[in-house]
């Protein structure tokens, strides 16, 4: 255990805000864990009410990214606006640290295995070298360019918004705005945003960073306070309502409206200007899996190829209630290989030695 807290625990002064945000990561990853679970274990699932489960969390699983987006849309906007001035060049410079050292080694890893074993190969027949360039570029998720490496159409999302928010920032000079202001701005940036996508289909989980981005400036004008009660239930709202307004044909701006207006609610309730610290969020598995998140994030799905491909090679009968043993077994599998990510190439070449708990001797 002290093992384990060494190498996972990344909070300083045991700050309700670090602490609550880094549970709030580990409950979204543990989302996206399931889209990706259930998405191959389905096809070994009876037809019962566990197979109805299954399917209902592979579709409410997909609110692990939103909520990702909303935390990085507050955490990246909240730390422009409240400097005088942004140095872009320092600032993109940690914004490629951060994320290209995993990114680099998970798609050397299935550029590898693509090549060693082509009947798993993600490569096209042709235009390798570009099809691999795109990727390495981000481009997969703004683009139509098919991602190698599943889950990384989200980080082109995340690299857009890193590339946009200060250009917005600087030309339009917003931290000279009031918050009320800046609040309008990005309610009617917002709306106009619903108008564009759904005339012309595109990425509109966009969208939902300006959830993020509200929930700083509502969080700093300290005007609203929410309950950790009122923030579970607005929780509990949109994964009730996420599956359902899945029916509305708007090309997914249901649910963009949906998350984008209830998520920071809960949000605000985990870490704003009045939240104290909880005993859920502050649990300290859920928040050592909110650090590690990121290697989660990227390794799990390739973890979870490999272990159903050993499974339908054994060719075990349909599960029933099997699949929840199953699903713990690899959650744990999974956790394993993170782990290791983690430790062996995040936490030394990705975050701020500063920031990293150091055990008092």
């Amino acid at each position: 255990m002290e093992l384990l807290r060494c190498k996972l625990e990344l909070s300083r002064g045991g700050q309700s805000t670090s602490l609550g945000m880094e549970g709030l990561r580990g409950i979204a990853v543990l989302l996206v864990f399931c889209v990706h679970f259930f998405s191959q274990a389905l096809p070994y699932i009876s037809q019962s009410w566990h197979y109805d489960v299954s399917l209902w969390m592979k579709e409410l699983g997909n609110m692990g990214v939103d909520l990702f987006f909303i935390l990085s849309g507050y955490l990246i906007y909240g730390s422009l606006i409240s400097k005088s001035k942004t140095n872009f060049i320092s600032y993109m410079r940690r914004r490629i640290r951060r994320i290209y050292p995993v990114f680099f080694i998970v798609l050397l890893i299935y550029i590898s295995i693509s090549l060693l074993v082509p009947e798993q190969s993600k490569l096209p027949e042709s235009g390798v070298l570009l099809y691999i360039l795109k990727n390495i570029l981000l481009l997969p998720g703004v683009f139509d360019v098919k991602p190698m490496v599943t889950v990384s159409w989200s980080l082109s999302y995340e690299m857009f918004y890193y590339l946009l928010i200060p250009l917005v920032i600087g030309v339009l000079n917003l931290r000279r705005w009031t918050a009320v202001i800046r609040l309008c701005f990005w309610l009617f940036i917002f709306i106009c945003g619903l108008i564009l996508f759904y005339i012309y289909p595109g990425p509109n989980r966009l969208l939902v960073f300006i959830g993020g981005i509200w929930l700083f400036e509502i969080n700093k004008m300290k005007v609203l306070s929410i309950t950790f009660a009122q923030g579970v239930f607005c929780g509990v709202l949109a994964a009730a309502l996420y599956v359902p307004v899945l029916s509305i044909g708007i090309g997914g701006l249901a649910q963009v409206i949906l998350l984008s207006v209830l998520l920071p609610f809960l949000c605000m309730s985990v870490f704003g200007y009045n939240a104290g610290v909880n005993s859920f969020w502050s649990f300290t598995p859920l928040r050592w899996l909110g650090n590690m998140s990121y290697s989660y994030y990227l390794i799990h799905g390739l973890v979870l190829n490999v272990c159903f491909l050993i499974y339908g090679k054994l060719g075990f009968p349909l599960l029933s209630s099997g699949v929840w043993l199953l699903m713990a077994l690899m959650l744990f599998v999974t956790l394993t290989a993170s782990f290791a990510l983690f430790v062996i190439v995040e936490k030394p070449l990705s975050l701020d030695k500063n920031s990293v708990y150091n055990k008092r001797e």
